[in-house]
């Protein structure tokens, strides 16, 4: 299934283009030019990433990701930033609404292309099966690479440490399920006995499973 963009953007030629080639390199894409139409456009939708600029009309780019934030429903909602002020003032405000990037416009498609994939990462079972067969002992909750783990959120889960690639992750078994077990799980076990979570901003999100269960929600939750 192609994963879906919600594109943001007042620009009707620039959104036009974007669209297209988003469209020919296989994502589905929504399109809204303003941030009420954007936070519509979530709220029926539910797009895997955003691609949001700045200034619009009716609700900026900022306003709007300013009220994405405050929702744990779009918390962890990846959100691309774009304006043609790239000044570390303008950079550092998106980032502190918490944007997970921001692109300079005018941009190439092929570098939001592939900023839009770094944002989309999930866990295959392959890769995910070797980082089970390596866990170690549970790590603690403390410290500043697990800082921003809501720990009371995780509590029915052990928390392990990993490292795929360049990215940190946080490894996430069922109370009950030990290392020997999680080391056997099918694909279909481990999307119901494990999460990965990978940090971005400061926020840890979801890599493992692509569609956690809603057992696993409601325990996570």
């Amino acid at each position: 299934m192609a994963r879906q963009v919600l594109l943001v953007d007042d620009d009707a030629e620039l959104r036009n283009l974007t669209q297209k080639y988003l469209e020919r390199n296989g994502f589905d894409v929504v399109v809204a030019g303003d941030g009420w139409e954007a936070i519509r456009e979530i709220v029926v939708n539910r797009p895997d990433i955003v691609i949001m600029d700045i200034e619009m009309p009716k609700l900026s780019g900022l306003n709007a990701l300013d009220i994405l934030r405050v929702s744990r429903l779009t918390e962890q909602l990846p959100i691309i930033v774009t304006s043609a002020h790239g000044d570390k003032d303008t950079i550092m405000r998106t980032v502190q609404l918490g944007a997970d990037d921001f692109i300079v416009k005018p941009y190439a498609f092929s570098e939001l292309s592939a900023r839009i994939a770094v944002h989309l990462f999930q866990l295959d079972f392959k890769t995910l099966s070797q980082i089970l067969k390596n866990l170690n002992k549970p790590a603690e909750t403390g410290g500043a690479f697990w800082s921003g783990l809501d720990a009371a959120r995780y509590q029915d889960w052990g928390a392990y440490s990993a490292v795929a690639g360049e990215r940190e992750l946080c490894v996430l078994l069922q109370r009950g399920t030990t290392l020997e077990q999680a080391a056997g799980l099918t694909e279909e076990q481990a999307q119901r006995k494990v999460m990965v979570l990978s940090k971005s901003r400061t926020v840890w999100k979801c890599v493992w499973p692509s569609a956690p269960s809603a057992a696993a929600l409601k325990k996570a939750g």
